[in-house]
Order: structure tokens, then sequence, then C-alpha cells
């Protein structure tokens, strides 16, 4: 019985060996299309505009949040936030916001979110709460992340212009008993492998992937568990968590849980008093 498994894992490798390319191919044709939920998110600093992480907008509840990580909005002017419109036009973020509070430092929160409630969304492109998938235990699965590296983000010097190019990044998820550098909960938080110094892209690499600064508060998608493999299709993809931090030393990536915000906004009274609300106007 035990020889019959093995020869049924050869045969599964050689079929997945030989439907690699296709499959990367489906997956970065997937990514590049979630690309476009994304949005850039700066701070004024000196009267100018200064990118600080990404968001992206979701609809949820019949409600529209503007959703990132905390941190993303601490930085003084604290909470006062601004993106690009669809027209182009630099805007504000404004609505209620529901923000966790970090009960020490922010870098130790592990469940570093935040979400605004808009009446309307000044971006047409919105992920819809039929993408969640909201488990609260470890999944062996392939993971991307995305958001917005602020090396590559900076202002065009030449044209005066902000540069769009968002990025992303997949690798299979790590348990938190796997990281020592903070205490993960599998239940709270998403690890995902980050060999940034060897990141590969189809038909091109081994290149050394630009610093994350930026990519904070950037959507994160199961992509395909691993034992889907061979099933692969785009209605697989769930949006699963927020980016809050990635150790390049470490080589991994962390997110929040989109089940922490979703828990809170269903009325879990546990999680009410780890939020503070607020109008931003």
């Amino acid at each position: 019985m035990a020889k019959d498994f093995i020869l049924e894992d050869e045969l599964i490798q050689k079929i997945a060996d030989v439907h690699k390319d296709s499959l990367l191919k489906k997956i970065e044709e997937c990514l590049r299309e979630l690309g476009t939920y994304l949005v850039q998110i700066y701070r004024i600093e000196n009267s100018k505009p200064l990118q600080v992480g990404s968001g992206f907008y979701l609809r949820y509840l019949s409600r529209i949040f503007f959703i990132s990580a905390a941190h993303v909005f601490d930085d003084e002017p604290s909470n006062q936030r601004f993106i690009f419109d669809d027209a182009g036009d630099f805007v504000p973020i404004t609505g209620k916001v529901h923000k966790h509070i970090a009960e020490g430092d922010r870098d130790d929160d592990l469940k570093d979110v935040i979400a605004i409630e808009v009446s309307s969304a000044t971006r047409s492109n919105i992920l819809d709460s039929s993408m969640l998938c909201l488990h609260s235990d470890f999944q062996s699965g392939l993971y991307a992340f995305m958001g917005y590296p602020g090396t590559k983000n900076k202002v065009n010097p030449a044209k005066q212009v902000f540069k769009n190019r968002p990025y992303s990044y997949y690798d299979f998820s790590l348990r938190s008993s796997e990281i020592k550098s903070f205490a993960y909960d599998d239940s709270l938080n998403i690890l995902i492998r980050y060999q940034h110094k060897k990141t590969m892209t189809l038909n091109d690499g081994p290149n050394k992937a630009p610093r994350m600064k930026g990519i904070s508060g950037g959507p994160v998608f199961l992509l395909l568990a691993t034992k889907k493999l061979l099933e692969w299709d785009r209605d697989q993809v769930k949006l699963v968590g927020i980016v809050i931090h990635s150790l390049e030393r470490e080589e991994y990536m962390a997110a929040a849980s989109l089940k922490i915000l979703t828990d809170y906004l269903g009325g879990d009274e546990k999680l009410t008093k780890e939020f503070e609300t607020f109008q931003l106007v």
C-alpha cells in the first residue's frame, strides 16, 4: 500500500511539473488583475505628499470600507491620510474609523488593522465580500501579498509625477510555531515565506525584491490549497488578510486575518473594547 502512495505522489509531481508554467502564468495574470484594486496611501510632510502604505476598498455587510493596517495611520498628522481617486484628484480619506488599539508598541500589535466606513468609494474597483475566506486556523497553501513598496513608488523627479507600481509576491504559508521573532497566533495571523533575495517571476529570476516599506495595509490572498494544485482557477482565489509587516532577515511576511475585522464589525463584544471609533471629516 505504501508503494502505491509513493507511485501516486510521483505521478502527481510529474503532472505538476508539466503544468507548472501554465499554472504560474494563470496566477500572475490573476495578480495583475487584482493589482487594480490596490490603493496608495499618503500623508503630508513638510507640505509634500509622502507615500506611507497601501490599502483597498471592501464591500461588506452592504457597506463600503477602506481597509489598511492601523500603523499606516499612526504617524503625524495622525489619521490624516490621502489617496488618488479615479479622476486623479488627491483627496482625503474620510468616514467612520474603526482602528485597533495597540496595547504596547504598534510593532507588537498582531491585530494591526483599520477599517474606515465611507459613504461612497473614491475608486471604482472594490473587492466584494464574496471573495472572503474567514478561517480561524492554519491553512497550508500558496498565498500572495500585494502593495506599493516605497522604493518603487517615489515621485518621478524628471516628470514630477507619482509612480504607480503595484507589487505582488506569492509563496507558501508558514505556521506560527515556525516563527520566533514574534508570538504570532494562527487564529489571528497569516504568515508567508518571503525569500526576498531570490524572488522568482514567470520566465524571469532570481531577482532581489524591492524593500517592502510601503506595502503595509495591502491585501493578502489565498491562491490555492496545496492539495489542489492541478484544479486551480480564478474563482479559488480568496481574500484572507491585511499585510502588517515583513521581516526580510527572517524571510517571512506577516498579515492580520480579516476575520478580526469581520468579527468586530459583526458585533463581537470581546473585540469592541479593542477598537477606537471616531469620525474623520
